[in-house]
């Protein structure tokens, strides 16, 4: 194999230098237009304004690049062909004469262009590394040995050989997309109001379109604000800005009623369309939310989209406020204060990162420590403003003005810790105004926000338990109608028992898999159990790997009888028990439901799920068949956390799927693929969520090398 030399550059630097190079070469060509070119007033005028933009160091990439497709085109094309212009007629590629015993007089010479020849090409060597003499060079010595002398004769094998490029970006194995995460930040005015006796509680849906496809896909749900037709919605939308692509966005409003995560429960406010692209050329972008079935004159409300160019970086910061001596804003009571937090933009527009809870009946609030990324506060610039407003919460909606005060990162990191909180009408109509008090910082703490990935590497083991429906629901498992009918066919059951274990299991290094029952008759004497051991054996209840656990499913099948109810708390409460007495991060538990009613016993399976919340478990349910599951939305609290005995749920742990939305979209492959990778989207947030709540870090790489078995579809292909 041939060896890369200086090759060590890193990926993103060499993304950064190529976009240097492609920068250099767009505003060389507007230079030369303007020296050479008879431009009219008015071209002469947009050029400048465009090689300003280019020049500003305060000029975003993302800007810059729109800058310049929008003026040149396909501009590395034009790069490519001009290179290859300037170089025709010479020789790239020299071969070592004395590695071949090639004499002086031997060796082919071919002239370069005349010096003085002029051109817009800005080299790739000149930008990338230093001058060399050789662009590209063949060695056929072998590797370069570091004690062999000037005298060492040169070997004659060419079965291993060195080449080296004058352009550093390229760097086999390795992967350099020109791509920039941005942030979006979403607004709502003039909503349409859907409740008799109050305002609209709006949330907004975020669909994306995957590259050449026409299918509408689900990528972000903000938060639910209560009783307002203005929403400033906190949840940012964070995703990769592909300038070459036409990346189509959707944004859905419905005012949240009920704690259904289902949207066909809520009622719709409005819907508006656009690319991205579209929102990164204005950075701010107002659309009119059209209604379903009205006139365009009968429209009401509107979205403001707003986008910013993130940096690379992973600290969060931990803070805790609280107040003294607040304003009186209630004539019968004191103040219900709460904090929102923005961050400045380069636009100037300030937008909402951060809400506090609301503290009712006081002027001496404190309030519950909390964190946000540096990225989402002040997108990693330490000396950036950020303004933080402190309001009385009203329930009409219309919350009134305490005060507010600038600070930023710096200055908190710095032990700045009391603010005067300043009303500015107040200000400005009374002299004698100071303040309308103080707010104090009680904590300030900055921490890197660590990935699955990270604890994933240092040996954080996902450890997979299955919970199958075994009751009489599913239909006679004689009979081909029934959900658990056994045949050369996989049923659904063993559809998801493939498409979701066998993606876990690569997480797993025992593959052992505990597999458990419910709503079935056991032999010998036919008493119902909710909590059984799906291989018949109390004594050793693991299955080694996905077959073993489809081999003692089928087996169970010919042993019990279904019957019912169905009841999950018991083997929620199970999984639970395990994952209690393993919370110092080496384990995660995953409870993946197979189901195909209604749950019987949704008081204790909520009581479960919240008590569950707190320990290092998820669970994945996915409904089987085509029964109604519209109450498995409440288990899947994406909107409204589940609350059991006044006791809200530590975090969301579930995810609710039915296999039917995916069964007819073709093969059954596909199905599972699909399948799997809806249900297992969340995992890695429920993960990082859980280690972050118990402050526990990732243990360091592991240095071992796993041997892997060969991949049995390759050898089967291969044969």
């Amino acid at each position: 194999m041939p060896q890369v030399l200086g090759s060590n550059a890193d990926p993103d630097s060499n993304a950064v230098q190529q976009f240097d190079l492609e920068l250099q070469w767009c505003i060389q060509q507007l230079e030369a237009a303007l020296t050479t070119s008879k431009m009219a007033s008015k071209q002469g005028q947009d050029a400048a304004h465009l090689l300003t933009i280019l020049r500003s160091k305060k000029t975003p990439v993302i800007k810059k690049r729109q800058v310049m497709r929008s003026s040149f085109g396909d501009y590395r094309t034009k790069m490519a062909e001009e290179e290859k212009k300037l170089n025709k007629g010479k020789l790239l590629v020299s071969v070592s004469c004395d590695a071949l015993n090639v004499t002086a007089q031997e060796r082919i010479c071919i002239a370069a262009p005349a010096p003085d020849k002029k051109s817009c090409f800005v080299k790739r060597s000149a930008v990338m590394c230093e001058p060399s003499q050789n662009n590209f060079r063949f060695n056929f010595d072998g590797p370069v040995d570091k004690e062999r002398t000037s005298t060492s004769q040169p070997t004659t094998s060419h079965s291993n050989f060195v080449y080296k490029t004058s352009d550093n970006s390229f760097r086999p194995g390795t992967a350099a997309e020109p791509t920039s995460e941005v942030e979006l930040t979403l607004s709502c005015r003039g909503l349409q109001g859907k409740d008799l006796l109050s305002k609209s509680d709006p949330m907004c849906v975020t669909y994306v379109q995957p590259f050449g496809e026409s299918r509408w896909v689900e990528f972000h749900r903000t938060e639910v604000i209560d009783n307002t037709h203005e929403p400033d919605f906190a949840s940012k939308v964070q995703m990769s800005y592909r300038f070459e692509e036409q990346q189509r966005l959707k944004f859905e409003v419905y005012d949240i009623d009920s704690p259904s995560s289902n949207l066909e429960d809520h009622d719709f406010l409005g819907v508006a369309a656009c690319s991205l692209g579209q929102i990164i050329s204005s950075g701010k972008v107002q659309l009119p939310l059209s209604q379903r079935g009205l006139r365009a004159k009968d429209q009401q409300g509107y979205i403001i989209i707003i986008a910013e160019e993130l940096v690379a970086l992973k600290d969060e910061v931990i803070m805790q406020f609280s107040g003294t001596k607040l304003d009186k804003k209630h004539f019968f009571g004191k103040s219900n204060p709460f904090l929102v937090f923005h961050k400045s933009l380069e636009s100037g527009d300030y937008v909402v990162v951060h809400k506090t809870e609301v503290v009712k009946n006081t002027l001496n609030p404190t309030w519950q420590k909390f964190s946000v990324s540096v990225r989402t506060l002040c997108n990693g610039d330490y000396d950036r403003n950020i303004k933080v407003a402190c309001y009385d919460w009203n329930s009409n909606g219309k919350h009134s003005l305490i005060g507010e005060f600038f600070i930023t990162l710096r200055q908190l990191s710095e032990g700045h810790a009391v603010f005067q909180c300043v009303h500015p009408e107040k200000l400005k109509k009374n002299s004698s105004y100071t303040h309308s008090g103080v707010i104090k910082r009680d904590l300030f703490e900055v921490r890197q926000v660590y990935t699955f990935m990270d604890y994933i590497k240092g040996g954080t083991q996902l450890h997979c338990s299955i919970g199958i429906d075994f009751t009489g629901s599913n239909g006679n498992p004689m009979s081909p109608q029934s959900l658990h009918y056994i045949s050369n066919v996989p049923n659904a059951y063993e559809q998801a028992i493939q498409a979701v274990g066998g993606i876990i299991q690569d997480y797993d290094s025992d593959k052992l898999f505990p597999v458990l029952g419910f709503g079935a008759r056991l032999p010998p004497d036919g008493k119902v159990s909710h909590e059984f051991f799906v291989n018949m054996n109390p004594t050793d209840p693991y299955c080694r790997e996905i077959t073993g656990v489809l081999e003692a499913y089928r087996n169970c099948i010919r042993q019990v009888q279904l019957y019912g109810p169905t009841n999950f708390s018991p083997i929620i409460n199970h999984v639970a028990r395990f994952a209690k007495t393993y919370r110092d991060g080496a384990s995660y538990f995953i409870l993946l439901i197979l189901t195909d009613g209604v749950i019987s016993d949704m008081p204790q399976t909520i009581q479960a799920i919240v008590s569950a919340s707190m320990q290092p478990m998820s669970i994945i349910i996915v409904g089987i068949g085509s029964a109604d599951f519209s109450a498995m939305e409440v288990l899947d609290a994406d909107t409204v956390p589940l609350k059991s005995g006044g006791v809200h749920a530590a975090r969301d742990i579930v995810q609710f799927v039915p296999f039917n939305r995916f069964a007819s979209e073709g093969a059954p492959h596909i199905a599972r693929l699909r399948l799997a990778q809806e249900v297992l989207a969340e995992i890695p947030t429920q993960f990082t969520s859980y280690m972050k709540a118990n402050n526990i870090v990732p243990r360091p790489p592991q240095e071992n090398v796993s041997v892997l078995p060969p991949d049995p579809n390759i050898i089967l292909t291969a044969i």
